[in-house]
């Protein structure tokens, strides 16, 4: 067990790496490395060539099995949806590293596209894999209206022209604001805060 332990942290770095990379959330992460050391250890290493790409086989299959759990129960740890848009979206320019900052710029991008109601569908569609019927009842919107906002985010997202519907110091306490939000962890505050945005 000791030679395993030894592997296991000469590993370490780059596991945490790999783990925040996929979910997106660094205490997450710290738990699912965890998780594959605690298995690790109970393995019977005599077969295992590779430990390094076993070990990240291992991580990798329990950060799926992650991000498809919160998928289908949406109790948000909040890395791992905004990791899921972030890997589909990579022209928000989310990145690995000073994700924080990242996330607040990539945001203030979109914001300087596309209209707060425009951005919420965009974020609770495709981001959180809200339906329209869902989309209806938070934001208040009828269903046809909510698909013309989707429809109309992605074609000025994917044209990338600038329009500023927001000014600046609004577009940047917005991104500042769901930056914070993404740090304390909640879906809920999120539609909240949206909620309260879109009213104002």
């Amino acid at each position: 067990m000791l030679i395993a332990t030894q592997i296991f942290i000469e590993h370490q770095s780059l596991l945490q790496r790999t783990a925040f990379g996929i979910v997106g959330c660094k205490k997450d992460a710290e738990d699912l490395v965890q998780d594959t050391f605690e298995k690790w250890i109970r393995l019977d290493h005599s077969n295992i060539q590779n430990a390094k790409a076993y070990l990240l086989s291992m991580l990798k299959n329990a950060c799926i099995n992650f991000l498809n759990s919160f998928r289908k129960t949406r109790e948000i740890s909040f890395g791992a949806p905004l990791e899921l848009l972030k890997n589909r979206y990579e022209e928000i320019d989310f990145r690995l590293f000073d994700f924080e900052t990242d996330l607040t710029n990539g945001i203030s991008d979109l914001l300087q596209r596309l209209t707060l109601p425009e951005f919420s569908i965009l974020l609770l569609k495709e981001g959180f894999e809200f339906d329209y019927s869902e989309l209806s009842d938070t934001l208040g919107k009828k269903l046809d209206h909510c698909r013309q906002l989707l429809s109309r985010a992605k074609k000025k997202r994917n044209k990338r022209t600038y329009s500023f519907p927001l000014n600046i110091e609004r577009r940047n306490q917005i991104a500042a604001e769901i930056t914070a939000i993404y740090n304390n962890g909640n879906i809920q505050d999120l539609v909240n805060y949206l909620q309260k945005e879109l009213r104002s």
